[in-house]
């Protein structure tokens, strides 16, 4: 099965929130393929799933038969899809429809473009509040983010502006296709891990594009509560052990999409 990418969407107990206009629109985005991964849930994900992915031929379902925790749903879900299809890039995006889908359609075209030129090794979309863009964040998850990102970047190394956002896209390289191999050792900081897993497969730094969307909002009912801040803190820690063995930079100072 060839598609010009491919998205992994993990999914728990998300039958009553499911937005089946969102994903019939993302759907028809021209040259994609959307897995959605059922991880364990205890509803009718499976099913409403399952019967939404009927009647498209670019659309498919992984049902996971315990949960195992978004980190690994997302793992499990692209490792499947690099090793069942042939598609030059690969991704995940969250199952709460925050990301609009023109910005989707974008990061698919930048990401594609980039692997067909060997420009680039990944896109991350960035939630940038610029002139002209809608970026609609509480005011506590932004701060956060900007904490965690200046405690992951110290000690002299620069990550993307935004390594929260939960929509990214990989080129299927084969040094991609090995950092699925092991599961991660974050639950928070996925997108970092596999960054930093990246640098040491290629023993350089990673070509990653951001691209800032222009839309976003935050969906109620995600709240990070205060267990969950000490439980974030503790995990920078962490990633900051499983930074690169290899010397020099994690990311490449100048990228192009081609």
């Amino acid at each position: 099965m060839k598609a010009t990418a491919v998205l992994v969407v993990p999914c728990y107990n998300e039958s009553d929130r499911f937005d089946a206009t969102y994903w019939t629109q993302a759907a028809a985005l021209d040259g994609l393929h959307i897995v959605f991964v059922d991880d364990g849930s205890g509803d009718a994900t499976a099913d409403v799933l399952t019967q939404f992915a009927a009647d498209r031929s670019n659309v498919s379902v992984l049902v996971l038969e315990r949960n195992v925790g978004k980190a690994d749903a997302v793992r499990r879900g692209m490792a499947h899809a690099v090793a069942t299809m042939e598609s030059p890039v690969c991704g995940f995006v969250d199952a709460d429809a925050a990301v609009d889908v023109a910005d989707l359609a974008a990061l698919v075209h930048a990401a594609a473009a980039g692997a067909e030129r060997d420009t680039l090794d990944t896109v991350w979309a960035a939630r940038v509040a610029l002139a002209g863009h809608h970026i609609q964040r509480s005011t506590r998850r932004h701060m956060l983010g900007r904490v965690i990102a200046v405690a992951m970047s110290s000690g002299g190394q620069r990550l993307p502006f935004d390594t929260q956002c939960g929509c990214k896209f990989f080129v299927t390289s084969a040094e991609f296709v090995a950092c699925l191999e092991q599961p991660f050792r974050t639950r928070w900081f996925v997108d970092v891990e596999l960054l930093y897993r990246l640098r040491d497969a290629h023993g350089e730094a990673v070509r990653v594009l951001e691209v800032p969307l222009a839309q976003w909002r935050d969906i109620p009912g995600s709240r990070i509560t205060g267990a969950e801040v000490f439980r974030i803190v503790a995990e920078v820690l962490r990633v900051r052990r499983l930074r690169p063995r290899s010397t020099g930079p994690i990311i490449a100072d100048r990228v192009s999409a081609g």
